[in-house]
């Protein structure tokens, strides 16, 4: 039976608001407009949802002196405060304006932890679909996935950490299929690029689909290759320098990517101890997109299920 991921109905709010946020992502003056006239990217609701949960999340740690290793307690950590006035003052280093402020305020993390849950809710749920896509159209791979997870006793850190086959075949759906098509960084200083002078300020699209497609860099860069080794530690050390992006690189990479690794594999791990993937006379072979900045089908992704034995 093909079954849609789709577990809200189609008048879902995430729907009518990924609307706006596509046109912030298209055109990032907008958010300006917003600010000015006291508009909110988020309905009222959500975000009276995540400030009450972060608030007493912060409120528990300082009180109790609480303390773990995670990026809330880094920001913790970093915390101006209370009678800071959260302006900022900027210094020149090197034809580069950086902020003298050293910390976030109370406002700053909110904002943060707010867009840490929201940047990966999509995406995450997108890598998922595509995995689950990958392994019903290659049955190979989805049998010795179904060894691999066999084999765990419970689901921990620890033991979500020591599943290699399932890296490869994440890794790998992530090239296909990278969550951002392209991802933009903006030059912070004059700069000599081969010939081409690049100005600072300068907005510079990296396009990270095409370079997860293009055959100078990938044996077959079109199929779904799990087998072949791909992402094996001997073959990343071999592979061209930034040619696999998924998450950007550098000290501005995507922040949550840890924690988008770890929920795609708990749930990866959820649905192939229960079940099995096949394709369906509904399935799409290939897929065909749109042209967005997220990557998205011009049509479902069905996929039939069936209770393994």
């Amino acid at each position: 039976m093909g079954v849609v991921n789709r577990c809200e109905p189609r008048n879902s709010p995430f729907e009518f608001w990924d609307i706006g946020f596509e046109q912030i992502v298209l055109f990032p003056f907008l958010a300006k407009f917003k600010v000015g006239f006291r508009q909110s990217q988020f309905p009222a609701d959500v975000l009276e949802f995540f400030t009450k949960i972060t608030c007493d999340v912060m409120k528990r740690r300082m009180e109790d002196g609480e303390s773990r290793v995670d990026f809330l307690q880094i920001m913790l950590d970093n915390k101006l405060p209370e009678d800071h006035n959260g302006t900022s003052n900027f210094s020149q280093n090197g034809g580069c304006l950086q902020s003298e402020k050293q910390g976030l305020t109370h406002e700053e993390i909110l904002a943060q932890s707010l867009l840490f849950f929201i940047a990966g809710y999509e995406t995450t749920a997108s890598t998922i679909t595509f995995l689950c896509y990958c392994l019903a159209t290659n049955m190979a791979a989805q049998r010795e996935l179904q060894r691999e997870i066999d084999r765990m006793v419970d689901i921990s850190y620890n033991t979500l950490s020591d599943l290699p086959y399932l890296d490869m075949c994440i890794q790998e759906t992530l090239r296909l299929y990278p969550p951002a098509t392209r991802i933009l960084r903006a030059c912070n200083q004059d700069t000599l690029l081969g010939h081409v002078n690049v100005r600072r300020g300068t907005l510079i699209a990296i396009p990270v689909y095409t370079l997860h497609h293009n055959p100078d860099y990938w044996t077959d860069p079109g199929k779904c290759l799990f087998q072949n080794g791909r992402f094996l530690p001997e073959e990343r050390s071999s592979r061209t320098p930034y040619t696999w992006l998924p998450f950007g690189t550098g000290p501005r990479n995507c922040i949550g990517m840890r924690l988008a690794m770890m929920e795609i594999k708990v749930a990866m791990v959820t649905l192939v101890k229960h079940l099995e993937f096949h394709v369906t006379d509904d399935t799409q072979t290939p897929l065909t997109f749109r042209k967005n900045t997220i990557l998205t089908t011009t049509k479902p992704i069905f996929v039939g299920l069936k209770l393994r034995g």
